[in-house]
């Protein structure tokens, strides 16, 4: 018995401290893939403060994250600030990191962010910002990534997101957002489900405020086809102030065109709620 006990408290004791040790072993590694991914990926002003790691709380996969990421776009975008992120933090399996090939991310958390996205008249995206896969000699790239999606949830805790687009006129600001997505990432076809809270919705159309300051509640579940790239609304309500909506209907982008039906229905139709 007492040498069972022995060996068990010598297991604890070297489990501790791989526990302890992971992070600082593997610190460097993820650091070093981590600047070579932004390099070889984005064309973008790419800053960030602090870089930690623990596996302490998401035993037994590890956690890495980036404190004060902030993105600023080149050319007409020079003085946009695309992406100020208090902390993005992603969740790694653990083998992937010591195997050292590919790191999968299994998930994704963006602490306070906030996001400026913008579109000109011209129709260029602040947010284009990846580099091209071919060269002007066409060649294709043959930089691979260091990481590989193994993504089965994305979370958003109290963002400010503002979205501009020049060519329809049309803006929207959203404050204190949190949003969940939950699903399984890597296939082809899963059920996306999404819930999401807005402290402040606005949306302005060619200079008519349609929505103003209001509170909103989104929830859904989505049929996911990565292949088509279609995502069809199997389950959806919406809060909006005091007008309640259901949503069904599906988009979708098989190419560089847009496809979408949608049909929105009141479940409350009281003058007031209208109101």
């Amino acid at each position: 018995m007492k040498k069972a006990i022995k060996i068990i408290l010598i297991l604890i004791i070297v489990l501790s401290v791989i526990i302890i040790l992971t992070p600082i072993i593997f610190k460097g590694k993820i650091i070093e893939k981590t600047k070579e991914e932004i390099n070889n990926n984005v064309n973008a002003k790419v800053d960030f403060g602090d870089i930690g790691l623990s596996i302490l709380s998401t035993f037994p996969d590890l956690k890495f994250s980036l404190s004060n990421l902030v993105i600023i776009g080149n050319g007409d975008f020079e003085k946009d600030t695309l992406a100020n992120i208090s902390e993005l933090s992603l969740k790694l399996d653990i083998m992937s990191v010591i195997k050292g090939d590919k790191i999968k991310i299994e998930k994704i958390i963006l602490d306070k962010p906030y996001i400026n996205a913008i579109v000109l008249k011209n129709g260029k995206a602040n947010w284009d910002i990846m580099k091209p896969s071919e060269d002007t000699t066409g060649k294709k790239d043959s930089s691979e990534s260091n990481f590989k999606m193994a993504l089965k949830q994305f979370k958003i805790n109290d963002g400010i997101i503002k979205y501009r687009d020049d060519t329809l006129h049309f803006a929207m600001k959203m404050v204190n957002v949190n949003n969940s997505l939950k699903g399984d990432f890597t296939a082809d076809n899963f059920i996306l489900s999404t819930l999401t809270t807005i402290n402040e919705l606005s949306i302005i159309y060619e200079n008519v405020p349609y929505v103003n300051k209001a509170k909103a509640d989104i929830s859904a579940d989505m049929d996911v086809n990565m292949k088509e790239f279609k995502f069809e609304f199997t389950k959806a309500e919406a809060k909006i102030n005091e007008l309640l909506l259901s949503m069904a209907g599906y988009f979708s982008m098989p190419d560089t065109s847009i496809n979408m039906d949608f049909e929105l229905n009141s479940t409350k139709t009281d003058f007031k709620n209208i109101l």
